[in-house]
């Protein structure tokens, strides 16, 4: 299905003041409207905002309490337990933690669950079998927590002190802890509720980190750089899929740089594993390549491999680690393939599924309960509605979710929960249990919340096209300037162009998969042919002599050393 066209039209004389200003193309000016810039002031933050220029740590609910509480168990030699999630926003959230808890000479513990094996999230046992028998005064929680009811309470029972730090929706009433350090609890006033489990830690670690220096600590203890950290923050970031914007701009620009040039010797060998040849990398290349091989271990063996990684300072070690990782995404992977096939036979097998339904709840006994949440997120693409998809086990069977823009899973979920045995997550993206006699009822259930949130356009794919832009127009300012404006990622696209009455000059098909083109432009003074792609062809079906329309992003082509335009050919169109 063709999709719909939403082209930007932002104020011509707002664009016209920003070009003026900032000395830069109309174009990249209309992009910075079209992303709710509207004055220079605010674009030269965007553009240029530090580390120097991100909220206080102060505003954030409870943190003073947390920082103090922190430097007492410092100041006493009290052993601290920081307790992660297995995702890579959580591994990278808990070797933060460790590596600066480390840096003062803590006494320090870590600890990340097995996804299947523990499931999500501080429990109970957790308490009893772990942090009490090794002495635990103080817990700390990344990237999970909210939701740790029962485990609070056995921490209040046992005499041990609870410092949640989480991003996810916080319930009514939150667990009773020392403090919850989470900007999406309702009585919380920072405003910063786009932050990820990581970014969350690393707001924590900026504020104790500064009340440690009023406190003199540092006067006999070499004082952390926290810019060096900020590799590990960009990660966890981009893999949460938030938005890239504020705060979370910041973070990644500084640890983009970072990345590109120092960083931590495990995320180097994951570049070199990954065989990331392109220079320099973007956010991309940390979203499709990086964060999945730090997740792999975590959906179907342990995430603590790759906590290991993180945190090791030995290159040999590092480059073994980073190979395992390779090898247990490549696995991951397959997996997901082959769930994703056993999907679209079902759905192929089944009209109703898709035509009479405004969600897919599916269930499969085989399916691997660590990869079915990417291949929700890979079939809700696929079939433009949200997906749930449920590993059946005897009892209790556990589920994972994705969603369309537009529908909000989590409210959906609250609507379901008498029908849940737990379940927590974000619009976007939720997990969940449920006893197995209930998975038909919370079908038809869900089936019927999510279409009281559906509207007729919902399910159509739209491409918000930010400028149509002539081959003319095509100039090493621009892509510039088009640098200048990543990162890219949630909430700040890489901006999309349309250009019109296109011919191809040539063509050639790539490993089978992908389509290489040299585009023309009757209409255009330039005369030398540009270079183009389009990726997931099928290569049995010829390639058009002409294009009425192409919807493209526009990148700069640095492979092999060259330096030329690229248009990344995102829709070709009829009009």
């Amino acid at each position: 299905m063709e999709p719909k066209l939403n082209i930007l039209s932002p104020d011509p004389g707002t664009v016209h003041q920003i070009s003026r200003s900032l000395r830069c193309t109309p174009f990249t000016a209309k992009i910075l409207v079209n992303r709710g810039i509207t004055d220079t002031r605010q674009a030269q933050t965007f553009l240029n905002a530090t580390l120097g220029d991100i909220a206080p740590p102060s505003i954030i609910k409870d943190m003073t309490v947390a920082v103090e509480r922190i430097a007492k168990a410092l100041a006493d030699g009290e052993k601290i337990l920081v307790f992660g999630d297995y995702d890579a926003d959580g591994i990278t959230a808990t070797a933060l933690m460790q590596t600066f808890f480390q840096a003062t000479g803590a006494d320090i513990e870590v600890y990340i669950p097995h996804r299947i094996m523990e499931g999500y999230g501080l429990k109970p046992f957790h308490i009893t079998d772990l942090a009490i028998k090794k002495g635990v005064n103080l817990i700390i929680t990344v990237d999970c927590g909210s939701s740790s009811h029962q485990a609070a309470e056995s921490c209040r029972q046992a005499g041990i002190d609870l410092i949640i730090t989480d991003h996810h929706q916080m319930p009514d009433p939150a667990p009773d802890a020392t403090a919850i350090i989470n900007p999406s609890r309702p009585d919380c006033p920072s405003g910063l509720t786009a932050l990820s489990g990581v970014g969350v830690a690393f707001y924590l670690i900026i504020a104790l980190r500064t009340h440690l220096r009023d406190q003199g600590f540092w006067r006999d203890t070499p004082e952390p750089n926290l810019k060096q950290y900020c590799d590990l923050v960009t990660i966890g970031t981009i893999a949460d899929i938030v938005p890239l914007t504020g705060e979370n701009r910041i973070f990644v620009k500084a640890g983009m740089a970072m990345i590109n040039n120092i960083c931590a010797p495990g995320i180097q060998a994951i570049i070199k594993a990954a065989r990331i040849k392109r220079k320099p990398l973007t956010a991309e290349d940390v979203a499709f390549a990086i964060a999945p091989r730090l997740n792999a271990p975590g959906r179907i063996d342990h995430a603590r491999t790759a906590l290991e990684l993180l945190t090791a300072s030995d290159t040999d070690q590092t480059g073994s680690m980073a190979r395992t990782l390779d090898k247990l995404n490549t696995k991951r992977r397959l997996i997901e393939e082959e769930i994703s096939d056993e999907i679209q036979q079902m759905v192929g097998s089944d009209s109703t599924l898709r035509h009479n339904k405004a969600a897919l709840v599916l269930a499969h006994r085989k399916w691997h309960q660590g990869v079915i949440g990417i291949a929700a997120a890979r079939a809700a693409k696929r079939f433009q509605m949200p997906v749930a998809l449920i590993t059946v086990n005897k009892d209790i069977s556990v589920g994972s979710a994705r969603s369309i823009p537009g529908i909000n899973l989590y409210a959906a979920f609250s609507e379901c929960a008498d029908l849940l045995e737990a379940y927590g997550g974000h619009a976007q993206a939720a997990g969940f249990k449920i006893k197995t006699h209930n998975i038909d009822r919370f079908d038809r259930q869900f089936n019927y919340i999510i279409n009281r949130q559906m509207h007729p356009d919902i399910t159509k794919r739209v491409l918000n096209i930010d400028a149509e832009l002539t081959f003319n127009d095509i100039s090493e300012q621009l892509l510039d300037e088009l640098e200048m404006l990543q990162p890219f990622g949630e909430s700040h696209p890489e901006p999309l162009f349309i250009a019109r009455n296109v011919h191809v000059h040539s063509s050639f098909c790539i490993n089978n998969r992908h389509t290489k083109m040299m585009l023309m432009q009757p209409a255009s003074n330039n005369k030398q042919p540009v270079e183009s792609i389009r990726f997931n062809t099928d290569p049995n079906q010829p390639v058009p002599k002409h294009f009425v329309s192409i919807a493209f992003r526009l990148r700069r082509n640095t492979w092999n050393s060259n330096n030329r335009p690229q248009l990344i050919i995102e829709a070709v169109l009829s009009a």
